[in-house]
């Protein structure tokens, strides 16, 4: 059931970013970070802040003003590679659909950290050039479909609790 709850809430997190769908905002540029939830998924939809994970265990998020990375902002790059500096084995990124390479350099930071590095499987994905990318730099272990990154995600964050 948690599986199925994940994989829905994955859809609606990438359908809802898509339809121009922000989020509460988390600790905006100069401001404390705000530590992160156990159960909870975050967004980064604040156009002109780039999210960073500042330390682990008890994660905290901040968002900071910076120019943009690789031409994009927020950067899922520098993202992934605070997750992979602080989380190291810990560590879980996932790329969705998407266009461009932004993600693929984090999202291998992470994988060579030890951390889980997957991708939303391309015949799934809305845009599936991100994902091409990052399979072919080896930067994720495996696509897979929707409900099957629930599971792993899931299998991964339980066997390290």
């Amino acid at each position: 059931q948690r599986m199925d709850l994940l994989s829905q809430l994955l859809e609606r997190v990438f359908i809802h970013r898509r339809r121009g769908g922000g989020g509460r905002r988390c600790g905006g540029a100069g401001r404390a970070a705000r530590l992160l939830a156990p159960g909870h998924v975050y967004v980064l939809s604040q156009p002109d802040r780039h999210g960073v994970i500042d330390r682990w265990p008890n994660g905290a998020i901040r968002l900071v003003a910076r120019d943009p990375v690789n031409g994009c902002r927020p950067s899922a790059d520098l993202l992934f590679s605070t997750v992979a500096r602080v989380g190291g084995a810990q560590s879980v990124g996932v790329i969705l659909s998407g266009t461009g390479e932004d993600g693929v350099t984090g999202l291998a930071a992470i994988r060579k950290a030890g951390g889980l590095a997957l991708c939303q499987n391309i015949d799934g994905a809305m845009f599936s050039e991100t994902v091409e990318a990052a399979m072919s730099r080896g930067a994720a272990e495996r696509q897979l479909p929707l409900p099957d990154l629930a599971r792993a995600i899931l299998a991964r964050c339980e066997a390290h609790d």
